[in-house]
């Protein structure tokens, strides 16, 4: 009798452990819903604009980089900088960037890959002529009139770190994994961190669409080689005491990647450098901000610990399949936690796609996310043989 003994107590921690997941994820789908309208959107006084400098990192990026460039350089004044780092390039990115009138550097070294690497290359560059401002923008994102200037008077209001709303379109002719990811990333990138706004807290960065006081970022070391280094600096700046701020009224835009083969790469970095992020630094922080009593730093470090939808499912999914084994032998309370932990992730998810997913994720398409969950189980069993690490460029429309 011992051995069942060991493993429901084992059951019952890892209920436990993921039922933190599961509450703060039900908190800030509940508060953005319920408050969201109240939400202060706006920047307020007045500012003498700050001298800007746009770093964009590309890799191979010459096909879609000029969209990019176009939108930039019409929100710049003379005294601003366009700084693309071409990395590692064997196409024509940095000849195209060039022509289109952005200030370009090459950075060669195949032994050191990634896109940290490139940006802290950038921040290297900027440091002869730093400017107030830096703002982070991959070379495949539409950046709409205004978002610069947002994004500006946002960190010189707030002397924080600000990240713009990051939207992931679906192609032009979407399939229905396509529109399942849409969804997920809608939770991700707009309805989590509006929750955590609400709640006062600060939110997590996001690749793109991140802006920095020169005086946070200029002297940072950020060839981490992390594949997440998104993540890593803004749960770094935040246990500095420098959280990053949302700002929803400005967004960037891209569209997920057509071929199957881009997706799931794509999908494979993200989705193992969200949990290398939860593995290794967010015990830490959550450490700190209960040491510190920084409630703001926990609301983070509590939002870090939700992974990604699909993994979160599946683990769920498993200890409901698991607990029926006891369940059978007369002991209900395993199974009766798993389902609750399932129920509320259902009923959190469901209001997400009520009030923001209706037009991205058709009612048919939710009778298939099981099929789509199973087809992540590779990239989970990837990150037992390792890590993704190489940055590749995605193919979009």
């Amino acid at each position: 009798m011992l051995i069942p003994s060991v493993i429901e107590i084992l059951l019952m921690l890892l209920l436990l452990v993921l039922a933190i997941p599961v509450v703060m994820l039900f908190l800030e789908i509940g508060i953005a819903v319920l408050f969201g309208g109240r939400a202060n959107h706006g920047v307020s006084g007045e500012f003498a604009r700050a001298r800007i400098a746009v770093l964009v990192p590309a890799h191979n990026e010459g096909q879609g980089i000029l969209p990019t460039l176009k939108d930039l350089l019409g929100q710049l004044e003379p005294s601003d900088r366009c700084l693309v780092v071409a990395d590692n390039c064997d196409d024509d990115t940095a000849e195209l960037a060039r022509v289109a009138g952005a200030e370009v550097i090459e950075r060669h070294d195949l032994e050191r890959r990634g896109k940290g690497f490139a940006l802290d290359f950038g921040i290297k560059h900027l440091r002869a002529d730093p400017p107030n401002v830096v703002i982070m923008v991959d070379a495949d994102c539409r950046v709409p009139d205004g978002t610069v200037l947002g994004l500006t008077h946002c960190v010189q209001q707030s002397r924080r770190p600000c990240q713009a709303r990051s939207i992931h379109d679906p192609p032009s002719e979407p399939l229905v994994r396509h529109r399942i990811a849409a969804f997920a990333y809608i939770v991700k990138t707009y309805v989590r961190p509006l929750g955590l706004k609400l709640m006062g807290g600060p939110c997590g960065l996001m690749g793109t669409g991140m802006a920095f006081p020169w005086a946070l970022i200029g002297q940072r070391n950020l060839a981490t080689g992390h594949i997440a280094e998104d993540a890593l600096i803004g749960l770094q700046l935040a246990a500095e005491g420098h959280g990053a701020l949302f700002c929803p009224q400005v967004h960037v835009r891209s569209t997920f990647p057509t071929a199957d083969a881009s997706m799931d790469s794509q999908s494979k970095r993200w989705e193992h450098g969200s949990l290398q992020v939860l593995r290794h630094i967010v015990p830490g922080l959550l450490g700190k901000s209960i040491r510190s009593l920084d409630w703001r730093l926990m609301l983070l470090a509590l939002d870090a610990t939700v992974p990604p939808l699909t993994a979160l499912i599946l683990v769920i999914g498993a200890c409901c399949a698991v607990t029926t084994i006891p369940a059978m032998l007369g002991s209900w309370n395993l199974l009766l936690g798993s389902f609750s932990l399932l129920t509320v992730l259902v009923i959190s998810l469901g209001i997400a796609w009520s009030c923001y997913g209706r037009d991205t994720l058709h009612v048919g398409d939710i009778m298939k996310l099981p099929f789509y969950v199973v087809r992540k189980l590779p990239i989970y069993f990837g990150l037992l043989r390792g890590r993704a690490s190489s940055w590749t460029r995605a193919d979009r429309d």
